[in-house]
């Protein structure tokens, strides 16, 4: 049997509109087989943009903790440095 081909929800719709009355095609809740055996799927791509956004914003978060540990002791030493001179 071939690789299935994904296709989105829109796509497949309107190939099942296409092809409903064709002979040798089996037509699926969320496939359509050719008559060669070919497969097309249809995918479900709601809501991955919201779990890529969460990911690449646990990313940066972590990267900013991972930057704030190496560099925030200078950056507060020299802070401290700086307000005891100036103190009279």
């Amino acid at each position: 049997m071939n690789t299935p081909v994904v296709v989105n929800e829109e796509e497949f719709e309107i190939a099942v509109e296409v092809i409903e009355n064709e002979e040798g095609w089996e037509v699926d809740e969320n496939a359509i087989i050719d008559p060669d055996g070919n497969i097309a799927v249809t995918t479900s791509e709601q809501g991955q943009g919201l779990v890529e956004w969460l990911a690449l914003s646990g990313v940066i978060a972590f990267g900013v903790l991972v930057v704030f540990q190496i560099f925030g002791p200078a950056f507060i030493a020299a802070f401290n440095t700086y307000i005891t001179d100036v103190l009279p």
